[in-house]
């Protein structure tokens, strides 16, 4: 047997080595680049241009390799120490108080919808006869509020009388101050002896002979509008907000008129009598839906008008003086100038104070020697005895007139040596020098979050990705609490993105994690396949406003569908054969409030601007198609929505026209923060922070809002 088998290999030895040969190279092959297809999922077809696919090999998840564990001991969350962040404040200009006030009032401006949209403006007739204002100056695009008092300029100078956007002449003349426009006479109330303004846009001019007109600037046809009352008997006095109107008698009758808007036809109109002949002495006319006003008759008892306009009694303190209203709770001025608050004061004061009765009013921190209140939907305005002017409440617009909500150049704002990256995050910042973690708001000493723990990325103020590749999980109502995602390679990137997180693993794995940080459900991870597959390997991800991943050679891809919600697993090229070095979104994009999505940057330097557009779907799928349109615009630095060319200049549309912006000549790059915010609640804002080699912090665009100030404080002049 062994001696035929030795014949028959020495008579084919050639043949059998060839046989051996090959076998070899193709196991060699095989192990080097396995074929394998994915069970139950679909070959995929691509254009002839491409490479085929080859579906790569996904290993099933192990749930033991992605658990939430507990942080180590050691993490200190929020520690007390006294280490110095080394951060320093820039020195402000002193700004000079805004004194020679004769006159304040408000903007009529409310949020109808519900948007929780703080709307505010404040204006301030001066003894010389001229009218400041701030707060929402326009709601047209690029112009931005005001956070500090402004001159109206071309508005008249003889003014008898101003309330809100519309002052009265001594001759008679109503004008409107526009808003972002140049003030003009409104000719249909010229002769009125009185003006009163109702919604933000429109006035009431009365007359002697008991004729009331109502002005409305802009028509369903864009063209102004009047409506006109025929009162029986003089006239002495008008008081209108958007919720009311009502007129005064020489008799001493309060005449209500029933609908001071044109969504009615009709003009009818109604008396009120205070009980026990009681005459009025003083009316207030509010910004509260719930009081729409209030009377204090000539026996010093206060009446209030409610929701259903009747006549009720009002509590309030015996030595009240002047009583009015926000939307959510109710000023009292007291004879000794101080004043008291009462209603729904939880975002004036906190959750403690969400009811609080007449009863138990609280007087308001720093408001003393007031001699007149006014009041927006949002916020009060306080005239002192001495004509200054003080001002707490909402600041969303800057109506508060204490703090700068915008710039269109940039301001060096601090200086801090050795930091790293700074992340904006929502009306606070984290900070990274040397692998600590520190809290800053622009307004305070930045705060340590965690230190000692080499954190290099900071998607919020309690999601961190230290070098080592663990996210860490902090509680976002700040306990010392924290968690850790366990993975089964270290994270390189992570992002947050619909529903959960997208992450990128070292072995180049571009995973969907929900079920993390709140999301409902229990911990769920799905890959991401590339389709087709990548010549490089995912280095970055970004969540917001969709999936997308960048290779290290370039290449931009996107996850075109969603399904209940989550993506689904493909991912597919954003423009294929195009090389990207930059890819730089806008996050926090609510709604198209913007041209494009995202900017990309390739290999030539070129600015290519990226729209994310749904297509089509159903109720529970959405299928999106991106748009990549390459300009003539080059750059050396993409930051959000801005680009910065050669010669260091900032381009961004969406904060303003003029691309003349840049940083002082001598100042080097070493990281950029921005962040839009284009929200279904309050106004929609834009910034960036430029941190340069010098470690100064310069800020450009936008304040981010800050919803309350709680302490009265001076209006001032920067």
């Amino acid at each position: 047997m062994f001696i035929r088998l030795r014949s028959v290999i020495q008579r084919h030895t050639k043949k059998i080595t060839a046989i051996v040969i090959l076998l070899l190279l193709v196991t060699l092959f095989i192990w080097h680049y396995p074929i394998r297809r994915v069970v139950n999922e679909p070959l995929v077809t691509v254009p002839a241009s491409q490479e085929p696919l080859i579906i790569p090999s996904i290993s099933p998840v192990k749930k033991a390799d992605f658990e939430i564990l507990s942080c180590p001991a050691d993490f200190d969350i929020y520690p007390s120490t006294i280490q110095n962040s080394g951060f320093t404040a820039a020195k402000m200009p002193i700004p000079k108080p805004f004194t020679n006030v004769r006159h304040v009032s408000t903007g009529h401006l409310l949020d109808q919808a519900g948007y929780g949209m703080e709307f505010g403006t404040s204006y301030a007739l001066m003894e010389d006869g001229s009218v400041y204002r701030w707060g929402n100056l326009s709601f047209e695009a690029g112009i931005h509020p005001s956070g500090f008092p402004q001159k109206v300029a071309g508005a008249p100078t003889s003014i008898k009388q101003q309330d809100g956007r519309f002052a009265l002449t001594h001759q008679g003349e109503v004008w409107d101050l526009g808003i972002g426009e140049t003030p003009k006479r409104v000719q249909e109330l010229k002769g009125a002896i009185g003006i009163a303004q109702a919604f933000d846009s429109s006035v009431l001019g009365w007359y002697p002979n008991g004729v009331v007109r109502l002005y409305e600037t802009y028509g369903s046809d864009g063209k102004p509008l009047t409506k006109k009352w025929e009162l029986q008997g003089e006239l002495t006095a008008m008081y209108a907000t958007p919720y009311i109107a009502l007129a005064l008698r020489k008799d001493g009758t309060l005449v209500h008129i029933q609908d001071n808007s044109f969504q009615n036809s009709t003009s009818s109109f109604q008396n009120i009598m205070l009980p026990n002949g009681e005459m009025p002495t003083k009316i207030e006319t509010t910004m509260s839906y719930s009081t729409k006003a209030y009377i204090q008759s000539d026996r010093q008892k206060w009446y209030m008008i409610n929701q259903d306009n009747q006549l009720v009694d009002a509590t309030a303190p015996d030595s009240t003086i002047q009583l009015t209203a926000t939307q959510y709770y109710t000023v009292a001025l007291q004879k000794d100038g101080s004043v008291l608050a009462w209603g729904d004061l939880q975002n004036l004061l906190g959750p403690d104070y969400q009811s609080v009765t007449p009863e138990k009013a609280i007087r308001l921190d720093g408001l003393s020697n007031v001699a007149k209140l006014a009041v927006g939907s949002d916020h009060v305005l306080a005239l002192t005895t001495d004509r200054q002017l003080l001002s707490l409440g909402s600041n969303m617009y800057g109506q508060l007139g204490r703090t700068s909500v915008y710039t269109a150049v940039p301001i060096a704002i601090g200086q801090w040596p050795g930091l790293d990256a700074l992340y904006p995050s929502y009306e606070s910042y984290i900070a990274i020098k040397d692998g600590d973690a520190w809290l800053w708001k622009t307004d305070d000493t930045p705060k340590p979050l965690l230190l000692g723990q080499k954190v290099s990325k900071a998607l919020n103020s309690h999601t961190l990705l230290t070098s080592n590749g663990h996210l860490l999980l902090l509680d976002p109502y700040g306990s010392k609490t924290c968690s850790m995602l366990q993975t089964p390679e270290p994270i390189v990137d992570v992002s947050h993105t619909w529903s959960g997180f997208l992450m990128v693993l070292r072995d180049g794995r571009t995973l969907y994690v929900q079920g993390i940080e709140g999301n409902s459900g229990p911990l769920k991870v799905s890959d991401f396949i590339l389709n087709p597959r990548p010549k490089g390997v995912v280095t970055r991800v970004f969540g917001s406003p969709s999936a997308f991943a960048l290779t290290d050679q370039g290449e931009l891809y996107f996850a075109p569908k969603m399904v209940k919600g989550a993506f689904s697993s493909d991912m597919v090229p954003a423009q294929a054969g195009t090389s990207f070095s930059q890819f730089s979104p806008m996050d926090y994009v609510f709604n198209e409030g913007s041209r494009f999505i995202a900017l990309a940057l390739d290999e030539q330097n070129k600015v290519h601007e990226l729209t994310l557009k749904q297509t089509e779907g159903s109720s529970e799928s959405n299928i999106f198609t991106v748009e990549i349109k390459k300009t003539d615009h080059q750059a050396q630095q993409l930051t959000g929505g801005a680009y910065i060319d050669s010669q260091g200049i900032i381009h961004d549309t969406n904060i303003f026209a003029d691309n003349h912006v840049s940083l002082p000549g001598s100042s080097k790059l070493v990281t950029t923060s921005s962040y839009y915010h284009f929200p279904i609640e309050g106004r929609a804002y834009f910034f960036h922070h430029f941190v340069t080699q010098d470690g100064t912090i310069y800020w450009l665009g936008d304040r981010p809002f800050v919803r309350q100030e709680t302490r009265a404080g001076a209006v001032v002049i920067p």
